[in-house]
């Protein structure tokens, strides 16, 4: 794992506009920011896609505390 930040872009419909963010991003920040590397779960079993979730969610959770300060959180988090 490097220091390097790291960024994640989402399309919910899956237009290809994440895509395009992800690669200005590699280009703009000339590499500076990397990639995640997820395992697919594609046509795997359920214990599979249960650890692909769990990597997921732990590191959304990193980026959330590097990100966000708890005071800016809502109570209810």
């Amino acid at each position: 794992m490097t220091d390097n930040p790291r960024l994640l872009f989402v399309c919910v419909h899956n237009a290809g506009r994440s895509q395009m963010a992800a690669g200005y991003l590699t280009e703009l920040a000339h590499g500076a920011i990397e990639d995640w590397e997820l395992g697919d779960p594609a046509g795997k079993g359920i214990e599979t896609v249960r650890r692909v979730r769990d990597d997921i969610r732990g590191r959304v959770q990193t980026l959330i505390d590097e990100l966000l300060p708890d005071e800016l959180l809502p109570d209810n988090l």
